[in-house]
């Protein structure tokens, strides 16, 4: 039996190379695995953008939450340290200009005493000073200026000159019958307002 021309060229055309079912198989799962694997690339690659941002978000939140309550403790903690300096101006024996030295000494040492101040001391308007460590001159101190014009004073924390503790000094005017008569002070430890205040 003799070929046609016709079966001849539908031979030489089927003689082309036509892929068999099994490479076929192999392209589509190679294609699927590719599509698979850049699924699930982009899949974590959303994810961690999300994962980033929502704890960038909740990061942010709570640096603000612990921002606020810090401005709040230290507010209430400089309140607390002018109302403290103003109630040892309104005691009795301190607004007495006729009290003696030694009696404010024993009512501002009380005072020391009861809430573990570093001193608590008394200056008279000339700059003059006296406190439960002794005699000074406070005319260059930032408290007695403040105090002395009527202010109440809580300054920044600094180095105590006598003893070189961190110290914060808040001080009041002392008024008898309207008048400044002199002024207070008191001394605290910065740790000590930090821990008990």
């Amino acid at each position: 039996m003799k070929k046609t021309n016709k079966q001849i060229s539908k031979a030489a055309a089927s003689g082309k190379k036509k892929p068999s079912d099994q490479t076929l198989q192999k392209n589509l799962v190679s294609q699927v695995t590719r599509l698979f694997l850049l699924l699930v690339i982009a899949l974590i690659v959303v994810s961690g953008a999300f994962m980033y941002f929502s704890n960038m978000n909740t990061l942010h939140e709570m640096t603000n939450v612990a921002l606020n309550s810090t401005s709040s403790a230290v507010e209430r903690t400089l309140h607390t340290l002018e109302v403290n300096a103003m109630n040892v101006a309104a005691l009795e024996t301190i607004r007495d200009a006729g009290a003696s030295k030694e009696e404010k000494l024993a009512a501002m040492d009380g005072v020391r005493a009861q809430n573990q101040y570093d001193e608590v001391g008394f200056v008279e308007l000339d700059g003059q000073g006296y406190s439960n460590l002794g005699d000074f001159d406070f005319n260059d101190q930032l408290h007695f200026q403040s105090t002395s014009k009527g202010n109440v004073f809580v300054g920044e924390p600094i180095i105590n000159r006598l003893n070189g503790e961190i110290i914060i000094i808040s001080g009041a005017p002392v008024y008898d019958e309207g008048k400044i008569i002199g002024t207070v002070y008191i001394v605290d430890l910065v740790d000590s307002v930090n821990d008990n205040r």
